[in-house]
Order: structure tokens, then sequence, then C-alpha cells
């Protein structure tokens, strides 16, 4: 029996919702707004949240409407706090800066836990 605590499915953004995020990044982009850089870091930046506009809704009223960042850089992945009401956790240590998340680690988001999983 899993320690747990219950947690409602994030919903994920549509495939349109993405692509049309990645079109607005890339008109940036040729449009010279936005270095190549900065548009590759923010094609793989997740945003979670209760805001619609995330990546990642989490409908709890302790997450905040824009609670955390979680990118991948080459293999590894990080998870940066955003300045969130009610915090964030890593294995029950509050994140201040960012932080490497590794399979096994469970993430709280307010009072919403999550467990990560290494990849399928």
């Amino acid at each position: 029996m899993s320690d747990d605590a219950h947690t409602p499915l994030p919903v994920r953004p549509s495939a349109e919702d993405r692509e049309r995020v990645v079109r607005l990044l890339r008109d940036g982009s040729v449009d010279g707004r936005l270095s190549t850089d900065t548009f590759a870091r923010r094609v793989g930046l997740a945003l979670v949240g209760r805001a619609p506009s995330c990546d990642c809704v989490v409908p709890e009223e302790c997450v905040s409407r824009r609670h955390a960042q979680i990118w991948r850089e080459g293999e590894r992945w990080y998870l940066r706090e955003l300045g969130s009401r009610n915090g964030t956790r890593v294995n029950g240590t509050r994140v201040i800066e960012r932080v490497e998340l590794r399979p096994g680690d469970r993430v709280s988001l307010g009072g919403a836990t999550y467990r990560v999983r290494p990849p399928a």
C-alpha cells in the first residue's frame, strides 16, 4: 500500500494547444525577438500549476496558478519553484533553487504529491 495521498491526474494540453505554443515561439524566433537557444529551452519547459495555460494542470486549491517548472537538460530532469504560497518539496525537502529529479522522487506541490517514474 502506498503512503502517497490521492491526487487527481493532471490534465495534459491538447496536441493543438502544444502546436500553437510552439508556433508562437517559432514565430518569435524567426522575427528575431527570440534567440534559437531561448526557443529550444522554452519548447522543452513545462509549467505546472492550477492555471489552464499550464502544461500540467493540477486542479487543487493548494497549488498556485503557476507553481513550478520542469525541464530536461540532456538526460537529466530538473524542477524549479516559481514562488508559490504553499511551496514545492522533493522527498520532503522544500525546493529553494533548481533541483534534479530522479526516478522514485516524491514531488509535492502544496498538498498534491506525485512520484517520479523512470521513462517507459
